[in-house]
């Protein structure tokens, strides 16, 4: 019999391989190890589908049918060599508060590597930012950031530092001037002001305040900072000042900045003195009572109450929007359980944005995955995650979506519960909802998009439902996805009721119970973070393969109990832990 084919073929790859196994006898079945043995008709993984390679890994197969002599056994070896990442960048002088313009240096350990960087707030990318290649000339305070990249290398990090310049320029008041008002353009969203101002006394009465039009009563202030009679630095939180522990010296300049969001009412304070680390006057602090409905903002006002007296010397404002955020991309089709390859369109909202995405569980970033050039190919069961990303706006959130590819079986049973009504027990399955606990098809995570909820408040009592199907003696596969909040998210396949594959969440771990009750890990999940899980197991060899995520990451254990066949699934909640999980696109094919 011919030999199995591997495609592709060993050799060193940068990235996770996803190796197709074929063999060109028609009705052959091919096993195949990744642990160095030797795989046999009786031995190894059955192979269902593309073996997913992430690390260095010698792949053998086998290839077998009744009434012929097996093949000889293919090996090849897979070397996964991560590109060496750049170093991140370092800056001299390093972030601060400063009384002149600094000339910062920028530098990178790797040799040959180029840097970029930016100063409005993006993050630069190896394609985006100003290519670095002279000092940087830093007049004002600016958070500078920078990356360095090489070809054939991973980027590195982004380094950000801040630099607060305090000049000690700007304008002296005194209380002859009344309630001064400076306009600026009108701002209804988020922004951050930010100014230098010193008190040429302490204690002080010094009010500096973002408010809508000019005004000459503090009634119409919206935000204030102040030099205060106590001698400290605080900011007014609604109807009072909050309390503050920053002290002030007379004559010493500061540099403030302020956070504001209009829509919400509220701003955040903070203020950096000479040679200092940032401090926080307040958070998220409300906007005066008499302010709580103003709509924008566009006036700087400084005023240098009568008690004590003194003056105040306030630099010129400046008003930064906050940076937008890219869209956050869309999948078409969406992710779901389907009978054949699927062409995924990935879009954004958000002209000009560039968008990346992985295949291989890991998270996109504007510098890591895939430059996205048209629709994704998705032939085996596949994460797909993306990010958008534009210079001078903050990238999106990523995007994630499971495809679950059903390809070569055939369809025992299956359920995604959105015909399900929801907060009624599902249709089809036989439920259990003793006291305190409930079995119920929601809306979860959306109304389009729904799944079976499994609540417990007892920690006596657990909830299930279970689903029979056509007997199997032979290779049954098993797959859904879970979102597990709380430990003791169960599943099960069984023969009736005798346990075949018990398995369950706990601790951030996906364990199996063996033979003996032992309990052993299988993978690491998150909690509140859909999970998919693929279980391939044989009654006729009583041992199971379990995928997570579309990763092989055990194979060959063995049955809780021997059965002659496969013929339902069962999930529950846990008897001794409290709180909620669900379970979602459950399929069953052979």
């Amino acid at each position: 019999m011919p030999h199995p084919v591997f495609s592709p073929g060993g050799g060193t790859y940068t990235s996770a391989q996803s190796v197709t196994i074929t063999t060109a006898t028609s009705g052959a079945s091919i096993r195949y190890t990744t642990d160095g043995s030797t795989p046999t008709s009786a031995a190894g993984t059955l192979y269902t589908g593309p073996v997913s390679i992430s690390a260095t890994t010698t792949l053998k197969a086998i290839a077998y049918k009744s009434g012929s002599t097996d093949s000889s056994v293919t090996s090849a070896t897979y070397t996964i060599s991560a590109p060496v990442q750049v170093a991140a960048p370092t800056f001299s002088p390093g972030g601060g508060s400063y009384t002149s313009a600094q000339s910062v240096t920028i530098t990178t350990a790797t040799s040959g590597a180029s840097i970029r960087y930016t100063t409005d707030g993006s993050t630069p990318t190896a394609t985006t930012g100003t290519i670095y290649s002279s000092p940087v000339s830093i007049g004002a305070t600016t958070t500078l950031k920078a990356i360095a990249y090489k070809s054939g290398s991973t980027d590195s990090s982004v380094t950000s530092a801040t630099y607060t310049i305090n000049t000690g320029g700007g304008t002296t008041f005194t209380v002859a001037d009344g309630f001064v008002n400076q306009a600026f353009s009108t701002q209804s969203g988020t922004f951050t002001a930010t100014f230098d101002a010193s008190a040429s006394l302490s204690p002080s009465n010094v009010t500096l305040s973002l408010c809508l039009g000019a005004q000459t009563a503090y009634t119409g202030l919206a935000c204030s900072v102040r030099f205060s009679t106590t001698g400290v630095i605080d900011a007014r939180n609604g109807g009072a000042y909050g309390a503050s522990s920053i002290p002030f010296s007379a004559g010493v300049t500061y540099h403030f900045r302020i956070v504001v969001n209009v829509a919400t009412h509220t701003y955040s304070a903070y203020v950096t003195a000479p040679g200092g680390s940032e401090q926080t006057i307040g958070s998220n602090y409300a906007f005066r009572t008499e302010q709580a409905a103003v709509t924008s903002l566009n006036t700087f006002n400084i005023d240098v109450n009568s008690a004590p007296g003194g003056t105040t010397t306030v630099s010129p404002v400046t008003i930064t929007p906050a940076v937008s955020q890219v869209a956050t991309p869309g999948f078409s089709p969406a992710g779901g359980t389907f009978a054949s390859a699927q062409s995924v369109t990935i879009t954004t909202s958000t002209s000009g944005a560039t968008i990346r995405y992985t295949t291989d569980g890991s998270t996109p970033s504007s510098t890591v995955g895939t430059v996205y050039s048209g629709p994704v190919s998705i032939s085996a069961t596949t994460t797909l995650k993306a990010i958008a990303y534009k210079s001078g706006m903050s990238d999106s959130s990523v995007a994630t979506a499971s495809y679950t590819i059903t390809t070569g079986g055939n369809t025992l049973f299956s359920d995604d519960f959105n015909a399900g009504t929801t907060g009624s027990a599902p249709s089809g399955w036989t439920t259990s909802a003793p006291s305190g606990t409930t079995t119920t098809v929601q809306a979860f995570p959306s109304g389009s998009d729904k799944s079976l909820q499994f609540t417990d408040t007892s920690t006596s009592n657990y909830s299930s439902a279970s689903h029979t199907f056509a007997a199997q003696t032979g290779a049954v596969t098993l797959q859904f996805s879970f979102y597990a909040s709380v430990n003791w998210c169960r599943f099960f396949l069984q023969s009736g009721s005798t346990v075949a594959v018990e398995m369950y969440t706990k601790d951030g771990q996906i364990i199996y119970r063996d033979s003996t009750g032992a309990d052993v890990n299988i993978a690491p999940y998150t909690t509140n973070t859909w999970t998919t899980v693929k279980i391939v197991a044989s009654a006729s060899t009583d041992k199971f393969d379990v995928y997570v995520g579309g990763v092989l990451k055990a194979s060959g254990l063995g049955f809780r109990n021997v059965t002659s066949n496969l013929d339902t699934v069962l999930f529950s909640s846990g008897g001794s832990t409290t709180g909620t999980n669900y379970i979602d696109s459950v399929l069953v094919t052979n």
